[in-house]
């Protein structure tokens, strides 16, 4: 199907068949996420008071119950498959595998590609940024660096050796319990596997991210990087000999590229491709991999010819081992188990994780373009459902501080998740059922027409430049706009502002929050400072100190303390730090304070400038943020321009509130 009615026909059927898999599978999607969910909570709670004092501990137990999270999200896309159909599109004798593997292994198999696709879209960050706000809150002074957030961020040579140290021992663990779980058949080694793997899994992606940031470091450090940056300028030189914009029209587009579009394609088309991938490892582990089929050849012994790979990483050894025999040279069944063994170790991570990931993803592309647009609006449709649950709480509630959202978000998290992701859940099963649908027919008729059988085909883009291209171009930029709405949908739900701005218009009255008031008394400009009575040498300006005196009162005291930055309009928005006192703590209950916050700007950078303030945090939460705006206009920004006497500032005064 081409064009827009393929799109339609796709857009249409997804809906449809997502409705009935959600109807029929939903109870039981919702009962595997919030008991996932349920976990990852608990163990963040446990972890709170143990970060400091048993940063690995904590991590296992972090670990553990982020494992708990992704296996319920693995379970709710297991259970979708039943109604979406997908055992069906499947041969037979592989259905029946898939359907009778152990739970625990699909988990296990599926668990590091999960957590890699997590990774790479946030969500290991984010859930990180919760441990350390657990451990934070029961931290007496700001967080040891050697607690759990700072032991998988390594900083020295030692760190990094105990980090090597503890991936080693936790591979050699998980294949280990792996081994035990297939021989012995108990769930037991299965269920710690499967725990050991997260922690694994964990602590590689942290690990693996410092690796990188350090081979980055070391590539920086050498000689030949001096000599690439330097032939980089030469070519940048040779083409402004050219003309002088071409360098600037290089350096805007990389800067639109990584700014606007790169942002665009992970998030509106390589996310949902790279889940639909790593959905299909739910289904597809039924797989034998090639140390399957030499423990086959092996067990066979001289019952028959033994099993041969001719392609993938054992078919160069394969056809040693035949020029070998051919010389009449056999390899020992001891020295075959030794080889067996090394490759089921260290190439059968490869063969159970990687290599279906990639088969996967090459399926999912082979569908054509009408599914693809289709399923990557429909996807972020349904992934912006979530996010879209909290932007409705923010909306709602309003800027708060963050003891408040540290209670509200939990609640908020889970309201969002029972209502998106079994939607997402669903969609990726069916997805996945169309995925296999049309692979199977295309493997039909590639087969019927190689083989020159009767039979009929079906569409295909007509040969012929003028007509394939007449027939190609809808589909092409229907697909195009597609991945263009799915993006801008993925970047409005990830971009939401973490800031609730309250504009204050100018001599107006701003409320940081209930019972405690914030106004501008006055603004003044000058080139010199006078601080309590004392005369500041150091702080003579050539351009020109903008001086915000701040008033601030207390019915109430909610907010301790709050920072202030000048709010200048070029470029788009920019903060500009205080150069004195840019810091306020509020007053006591019944009192009011005066404080001058100083700040310097060029004398042509006045006009426009506004005031923002918020509540001092540690911590990101949704706060309220006045917006004040100071009035200066054209004139009154000259007028300051002009200003070139001493400034009087006030640290703080304080009275009673009549």
């Amino acid at each position: 199907m081409y064009g827009a009615y393929g799109w339609w026909r796709y857009t249409t059927v997804l809906i449809g068949q997502t409705w009935h898999t959600w109807r029929v599978a939903v109870p039981q999607i919702l009962a595997a996420w919030v008991g996932g969910w349920l976990l990852y909570q608990v163990a963040l709670v446990v972890t709170g008071p143990l970060q400091e004092s048993h940063p690995w501990l904590s991590v296992m137990i972090f670990s553990s119950g982020l494992v708990a999270h992704l296996a319920g999200i693995i379970v709710g896309i297991r259970v979708a498959g039943e109604p979406a159909g997908l055992w069906e599109r499947l041969p037979p004798a592989a259905a029946r595998i898939g359907r009778d593997e152990p739970l625990l292994r699909v988990v296990s198999v599926s668990l590091l590609p999960f957590v890699g696709v997590y990774s790479v879209f946030g969500g290991i960050d984010s859930a990180t940024y919760d441990l350390f706000i657990y451990g934070a809150l029961h931290s007496s002074a700001l967080l040891d660096p050697q607690a759990a957030t700072g032991i998988l961020e390594p900083d020295t040579p030692q760190e990094r050796l105990v980090m090597g140290g503890v991936l080693i021992i936790a591979f050699l663990a998980r294949r280990g319990l792996e081994t035990l779980a297939d021989r012995t058949g108990r769930a037991v080694f299965g269920i710690v596997g499967a725990l050991v793997e997260g922690f694994f899994s964990v602590t590689l992606v942290f690990g693996g991210s410092v690796i990188i940031g350090d081979l980055g470091d070391w590539l920086r450090a050498r000689e030949f990087y001096g000599w690439i940056m330097t032939a980089g300028a030469a070519i940048m030189a040779w083409l402004a000999s050219w003309h002088l914009a071409v360098p600037r029209i290089i350096a805007s587009a990389w800067e639109f590229f990584s700014g606007s579009v790169w942002p665009l394609v992970m998030d509106g088309i390589m996310a949902p491709l790279l889940w639909l991938a790593v959905a299909g490892l739910v289904f597809g582990t039924y797989t034998l991999s090639v140390a399957d089929l030499w423990e086959q050849g092996r067990e066979r012994g001289s019952a028959g010819p033994q099993v041969r790979v001719s392609t993938g990483p054992l078919a160069r050894m394969n056809r040693r081992i035949t020029a070998l025999e051919s010389r009449g040279l056999h390899a020992s069944e001891g020295s075959r188990a030794v080889v067996l063994e090394f490759f089921e170790v260290f190439v059968g991570d490869l063969e159970d994780r990687i290599v279906p990931f990639v088969q996967s993803l090459r399926h999912v592309l082979r569908v054509g373009l009408p599914f693809l647009g289709s399923y990557v609006v429909l996807y972020a449709v349904a992934q912006a459902i979530q996010p879209a649950t909290l932007m409705l709480a923010r909306a709602v509630i309003g800027g708060q501080q963050f003891n408040v959202w540290f209670r509200i978000m939990p609640p908020v998290d889970l309201v969002g998740g029972m209502i998106g992701e079994p939607v997402r859940l669903c969609l990726l099963a069916v997805a996945m059922t169309w995925t296999l649908r049309a692979n199977a027919e295309r493997d039909e008729d590639e087969t019927r027409i190689a083989a020159n059988s009767p039979g009929a085909i079906r569409a295909v883009v007509p040969a012929g430049g003028g007509r394939r291209v007449r027939r190609l171009l809808p589909t092409v930029v229907l697909t195009a706009v597609s991945l263009l709405v799915s993006g801008g949908i993925s970047q409005f739900t990830a971009s939401s502002s973490d800031e609730d701005l309250i504009p204050v218009v100018s001599g107006g009255v701003g409320a940081i929050a209930k019972g405690q008031d914030v106004w501008i008394a006055a603004v003044h400009g000058g080139r010199s400072l006078v601080r309590n009575g004392t005369a500041q040498p150091s702080m003579v300006s050539s351009d020109v100190f903008v001086a915000i005196d701040l008033q601030t009162q207390s019915r109430d005291r909610s907010v301790n303390s709050i920072t202030c930055s000048l709010w200048a309009p070029e470029g788009g928005g920019s903060a500009v730090d205080a150069v004195l006192n840019d810091g306020v703590l509020t007053p006591q209950v019944g009192f009011r304070t005066t404080q001058t916050l100083v700040f310097e700007r060029s004398a042509d950078g006045l006009a426009g400038l506004h005031l923002r303030c918020k509540p001092r945090s540690f911590y990101l939460a949704y706060e309220p943020v006045l917006d004040f705006d100071l009035g200066l206009d054209e004139a009154r920004a000259a007028e300051l321009a002009a200003a070139g006497g001493i400034i009087q500032v006030i640290d703080q005064e304080t009275e009673v509130i009549a």
